[in-house]
């Protein structure tokens, strides 16, 4: 008896054909794909678009080099519409029982696609048991978050930022932890690509926006007024007016400087309209960090098209330059450049005094990573914090870091 196989798959990378060529176009490419499924299946295959890019075949098959070349004369027929390339991804369940709902076997195939999504060997990929907990995990998640916002379960932590010239803080930046009552904690590679996909990541966002200002509020009422904390804008706030509402109702709830509410967002944003949501925060009187520089392609073109303050260098990019001599000479020539637009540039992930050592020769002296602290509690830090005032009383303002503010210069770093 023939088996039967379920395939999942959908197209990499479909919203941005449809931001660049328009929702017609991308009709279009979902129409010509169906058309050519039409013409590859015979009477024995069964495909559908189940919703948007994504479609499902259901096929009968002998081996699994037949079903792969099945998935790759499929793929060869759809990759190319007018002068676009198309990328897809496939998902594959092999039915092992027959009586197992259809359902099951579509969500199954649905997990190896969104798997295969994340996977940067190979465009096809078969279903795997342990999907399973993702798909678990993932349910989880989309029931409790809306009762990890009401009952205060995420929560803020702060990782400090700090100037290696001046061995002080110099900031920080807002993250988000998920302490649920019963699992404990729930680390952010778990759940946020889970609120982006699904829209919640606004509230989240929110939530940790507010909390930042507050947190300035506090300092700023105990005489730290030069401690500004960086959050996170994701993309999808900047395709809407929302965001800046938010912001401007933050703001006017805690009454803090708005320049200590300082707006990352990710390098790999490279849109005409996103940009100028960028252009209009900036025009607001925010500062702007390009979070991630260097993680891509697009770095110096989004430079061109938005006014950003600081440059944050990307971890993996801050790695891959330090293993050679041309490496370090393209780190420094970054830092050179940066200094020239007039740009201020912070190292991220930074984890070995070798590290430290290299961007102080070169001129980045602004750094954050776990070489000097782990991303904490907001009241640890705020402990810091009071630490470095307390000290700074019985100093002179010209024997530390000064920035019309409380001095932050004396707190004692960990050594590696």
């Amino acid at each position: 008896m023939r088996r039967i196989a379920f395939i999942q798959f959908d197209i990499r990378g479909f919203k941005v054909i449809n931001d660049l060529y328009g929702e017609h176009f991308g009709d279009e490419v979902l129409y010509f794909i169906t058309d050519k499924l039409g013409e590859i299946c015979h009477e024995n295959q069964y495909f559908v678009n189940l919703r948007s890019d994504v479609f499902m075949i259901v096929t009968e098959y002998g081996t699994q080099e037949e079903l792969e070349a099945f998935i790759q004369k499929v793929d060869k027929k759809i990759s190319g519409f007018r002068n676009t390339e198309l990328n897809f991804v496939y998902g594959v369940y092999t039915v092992e029982d027959r009586d197992m709902e259809l359902r099951q076997m579509e969500d199954r195939a649905a997990m190896a696609r969104k798997a295969a999504k994340k996977n940067l060997v190979s465009s096809i990929l078969f279903y795997k048991e342990q999907f399973k907990e993702l798909l678990y995990t993932r349910k989880f998640i989309e029931e409790s978050m809306k009762a990890a916002v009401a009952e205060r379960q995420f929560q803020m932590y702060l990782q400090p930022k700090y100037s290696i010239a001046q061995n002080c803080i110099v900031g920080a930046e807002a993250l988000v932890r998920w302490i649920h009552p019963e699992r404990g904690m729930i680390y952010p590679n778990e759940f946020i690509p889970v609120i982006e996909e699904n829209g919640f990541i606004r509230q989240v966002d929110y939530y940790i926006w507010e909390e930042a200002a507050n947190f300035i509020r506090r300092c700023e009422n105990t005489g730290i007024t030069d401690c500004p904390v960086s959050v996170n804008v994701s993309r999808i706030h900047l395709q809407d007016h929302e965001c800046q509402k938010v912001l401007e109702h933050i703001l006017e709830k805690t009454k803090i400087n708005r320049s200590l509410l300082e707006l990352e967002i990710t390098e790999t944003v490279n849109d005409q309209q996103i940009s100028q949501k960028a252009l209009e925060l900036k025009e607001e009187g925010f500062k702007l960090l390009m979070d991630d520089f260097g993680s891509g392609y697009s770095s110096l073109n989004i430079l061109l098209e938005t006014p950003f303050d600081v440059l944050k260098l990307d971890k993996k990019f801050i790695e891959n330059m330090m293993v050679s001599e041309r490496g370090k000479l393209i780190l420094e020539q970054v830092v050179t450049m940066a200094e020239k637009l007039g740009l201020g540039l912070l190292a991220e992930g930074v984890e070995t005094k070798e590290q430290v050592e290299v961007l102080k020769t070169i001129g980045c002296d602004h750094v954050q990573g776990y070489y000097y602290a782990k991303p904490m509690p907001a009241e640890e830090f705020f402990q810091m914090l009071l630490k470095d005032l307390r000290v700074n009383k019985n100093e002179e303002k010209n024997n530390g870091y000064t920035d019309g503010g409380t001095v932050l210069s004396s707190y004692s770093m960990p050594v590696r």
